[in-house]
């Protein structure tokens, strides 16, 4: 007796097209899954790229405003050096001029003392460094 597999129609191009759709749908999945790791390391190493970019422009206007806050700082710094050279200028000139007024004053003393020497009046002494004349 012939068994009933040989005889009966044959349903290997079913299960063939089962398999392969199968195998096709195995193969798809692990692409998916394969595609999915490789798109989110991609999507990772693109917000890495994004943070590492935020973060350099942010040290960029961190160092921007260090600059600027400087850059005012130097310049108050030379409105200050020159308001002081000035000042100094100013109190050597006053220097100077108290310096003349003395030597005027000294020459006045010493014409008053020969006038009263021409009238044989004994002057005062003269103070020396560091003394007064109580007036």
């Amino acid at each position: 007796m012939i068994p009933p597999e040989t005889t009966e129609p044959s349903n290997i191009p079913v299960w063939g097209s089962i398999g392969t759709g199968a195998a096709i749908a195995v193969a798809s999945a692990v692409a998916w899954f394969a595609n999915r790791h490789k798109r989110k390391a991609e999507e990772a190493a693109s917000s890495a790229e994004g943070s590492a970019s935020k973060a350099a422009e942010f040290a960029n206007d961190s160092i921007q405003r260090a600059l600027s806050r400087l850059d005012a700082e130097v310049v108050q710094l030379r409105e200050t050096i020159r308001a002081q050279a000035e000042k100094l200028e100013l109190m050597r000139q006053k220097d100077q001029r108290m310096a003349l007024n003395i030597v005027r004053l000294e020459a006045h003393v010493d014409r008053l003392h020969d006038i009263m020497r021409s009238h044989n009046l004994e002057p005062p002494p003269r103070p020396t460094t560091g003394q007064q004349d109580a007036v």
